[in-house]
């Protein structure tokens, strides 16, 4: 018979499963859809062949080709077997041999001579061209055994994509086998579920795969099909569906108010031994699993958390609260052991906070861990906090271990947070104040003082140059700002020289580098009660400050204001302002330096190209009255609508430079200072330094 041809092939065949060992084959359930590339390919490494007799010989995986004798890998599926040869796989040999012959699947299990389709839906017929010429054999093709969720395929028959199935069952797609993506059978998910062990198809890494279903680690190489907790093995999802057959998250506990999280009413969240083992803290990738357990009952006493671990014991987390099973303390058993830092507060002694040492579930409050805390996450280089504010961890002989010391003032966060009033810190680096970046200046210090130690100001410099006016103040400040100079003001102890500033680690702790009080004021707005008064064209609206409506301060009588549409269209000597108090001035704002609209104002006293401008700000008049206060403006080269404005030079000024001050014409920025709190009541403040005690 013409069918024995094929059994005589087979070994030759085998020999050609040699090379394919690492091919994984292309799919598709059409020529539209289906993924691109050839029928096979031979891997990079060539695979030695092992000599034999018999099948004893060879590998558990593979069978003795008896005329070639050699070693050959076994098939494992029936789509492993050379397409038009009428074979299928027998899984207890390996070997392919005859299969039952088919007209279509529902005729697949009708011969009784063949065993491998007993049910109608086991199996697919493939179609078979060798069947075809054999007059000896029925039917157009060969019955294959459904191939199951990610096993390998080239067409979408080989999944049950067939009529037996209604054409819904799966598909052979590309998708992710180990570290290559190779045609494999994904179910759909018409049906409204997955098959055990898979998941609806993440859309965002594989929106081409909407509507299938995927195993939950998203890679074919790695399915799990969970019965048990124990199946579970990543410790980010160690409790099983038993319904799905799926690895889920567990619980965890909030040690802060003492209750479980994930659980349902009357469940609490037990611990479990794979969620505290202390070399998931090793890693910051798996940090975040510490601590993470299962739900069930809360217990009643120490021999219902055997289902856990033997050595857990049952105890409440707090007063007349539910049980739950954790460890307990390796060094003082029979006590419940921690789990959290949280737990070993109450004990903080001296510099130490305490922490719970994962080893021994006991709390520590006589070292510290040194080093980048992995449970802030990857790319974080925050450190453990058993530190007081004021101290950090040194390293000591036991690596990873140290002792609390006081933190310099650089490490305490600067001048204004590491030292007292009136206090520099050696070596702080300058911040520039718009952008928040660093920049490649530090603070200069008295020649012996250590980086990262306080020392104090210059009292004649910053205290005791007292002045007329600001004249007297040109030259003795520290260092000298460019369009900061410094001023002769009196902030409560005479008038003395206060200094431009560029930074604020410029100026003494407590002090602030600011211009507030700096603007250059003007008199503001056309005020109106109807649009006849505002020339050709123009409003008599209510006003907008910062994007919105205004919001007038209490006590400041509400007022409109008469809105232009051009520079010269303004009556009774004002002219079309450039609007920048009227755009917003957030940042996460849509509206961010849109101008929203623009008022006639009084802008001769803001120079050629100025503006003056209403922030809702108000003031006293010389009569204590409250009157609106207006500004000169300036605007940023982002600013989108109205007109370009400058601050008036004649008047010494320029626009500020920090994110408070940007869109404010100012005379000078400088350090404005602290002061001490009076010795006896009634008395002026002091300029000077606070010093720690001895």
């Amino acid at each position: 018979m013409k069918s024995s041809r094929h059994v005589g092939m087979l070994p030759f065949l085998a020999l050609i499963l040699i090379g394919l060992m690492s091919f994984a084959p292309g799919c598709s359930s059409d020529k539209k859809s289906g993924p691109k590339g050839g029928t096979g390919g031979t891997g990079g490494t060539e695979i030695p062949l092992i000599p034999c007799e018999t099948s004893e010989e060879c590998p558990s995986t593979d069978r003795c080709d008896l005329v070639a004798k050699v070693c050959v890998p076994k098939c494992t599926a029936d789509n492993q077997c050379p397409r038009d040869t009428g074979t299928y796989c027998d899984l207890e040999s390996g070997e392919c041999v005859p299969g039952e012959p088919c007209e279509g699947d529902f005729t697949c299990g009708t011969d009784r001579k063949f065993k491998y389709c007993e049910d109608t839906g086991d199996c697919v017929c493939a179609p078979d061209k060798s069947i075809e010429e054999d007059p000896d054999r029925p039917g157009n093709g060969v019955c294959w055994r459904v191939a199951k969720s990610c096993e390998p395929c080239s067409e979408s028959f080989e999944c049950g994509n067939s009529a037996v199935f209604g054409n819904d069952k799966a598909e052979c797609k590309v998708f992710p086998v180990g570290n290559k993506e190779v045609g494999v059978c994904l179910p759909n998910t018409r049906s409204g579920r997955c098959p055990p062990g898979m998941v609806q198809m993440d859309t965002d890494l594989h929106p081409e795969l909407a509507g299938l279903c995927m195993p939950q680690g998203g890679d074919c190489g790695n399915m799990v099909v969970c019965t048990q907790d124990a199946d579970c093995l990543n410790p980010a999802t160690p409790v099983c569906d038993p319904m799905r057959q799926i690895c889920i998250p567990g619980c965890t506990f909030d040690y802060a108010d003492g209750t479980s999280v994930g659980c349902a009413p009357g469940r609490v969240c037990h611990a479990t031994p794979a969620g505290t083992d202390p070399a998931l803290l090793n890693d910051c990738v798996t940090a975040p699993s510490y601590g993470v357990g299962t739900c069930d009952v809360a217990c009643t006493e120490d021999s219902h958390c055997a289902k856990f671990d033997p050595s857990f014991i049952c105890v409440a987390d707090v007063d007349d609260g539910p049980k739950r099973c954790r460890p307990q303390s390796k060094t003082n058993p029979g006590t419940a052991g921690c789990l959290d830092d949280r737990e070993c507060g109450y004990g903080a002694q001296g510099d130490f906070l305490g922490y719970c040492d994962v080893n021994t579930n006991d709390c520590v409050y006589d070292s510290c861990r040194a080093g980048p805390d992995p449970r802030r996450g990857c790319g974080s280089s925050r450190l453990y906090e058993d530190c007081v504010a004021t101290h950090k961890c040194e390293e000591g002989d036991e690596i990873g271990f140290g002792t609390c010391v006081e933190k310099n003032c650089i490490e305490n966060g600067g001048a204004d947070i590491g030292c007292l009033l009136g206090n520099f810190c050696a070596g702080e680096q300058y911040r520039d104040m718009l952008t928040g970046q660093l920049v490649e200046q530090v603070v200069e210090s008295p020649e012996g003082t250590p980086i990262g130690e306080c020392f104090p100001m210059d009292l004649p410099t910053w205290c005791e140059a007292s002045c007329q006016s600001n004249a007297d103040c040109v030259g003795k400040g520290p260092v000298t700002i460019p369009g900061s100079p410094g001023l002769c003001r009196d902030y409560g102890i005479g008038p003395t020289c206060v200094h431009g500033c560029e930074y604020n680690a410029q100026c003494p702790a407590g002090w602030s580098c600011s211009s507030q009080g700096l603007e250059v004021q003007c008199h503001g707005y056309q005020t109106c009660t109807t649009d006849a008064q505002c020339g050709a064209g123009n409003r008599c609206v209510d006003p907008f400050v910062r994007g919105d409506k205004a919001h007038f301060p209490d006590g400041l009588a509400p007022f409109k204001v008469c809105e232009c549409s051009g520079t010269d269209s303004c009556n009774d000597g004002f002219s079309c302002g450039a609007g920048v108090a009227t755009a917003s001035l957030d940042v996460t704002s849509p509206a961010f330096e849109k101008v929203t609209a623009r008022y006639c104002s009084n802008n001769t006293e803001c120079g050629s190209g100025g503006s003056c401008e209403w922030w809702g700000t108000a003031g006293l008049d010389a009569n204590a009255n409250l009157v609106p206060v207006f500004t000169c403006a300036a605007s940023t080269p982002t600013m989108v609508g109205g007109r370009p404005a400058t601050c008036p030079e004649d008047k010494g000024s320029r626009q500020g430079r920090t994110a408070v001050d940007l869109y404010n014409c100012v005379i000078s920025q400088i350090c404005q200072p602290g002061y001490l709190p009076p010795a006896q009541e009634g008395e002026a403040p002091e300029c000077g330094v606070a010093l720690r005690d001895p």
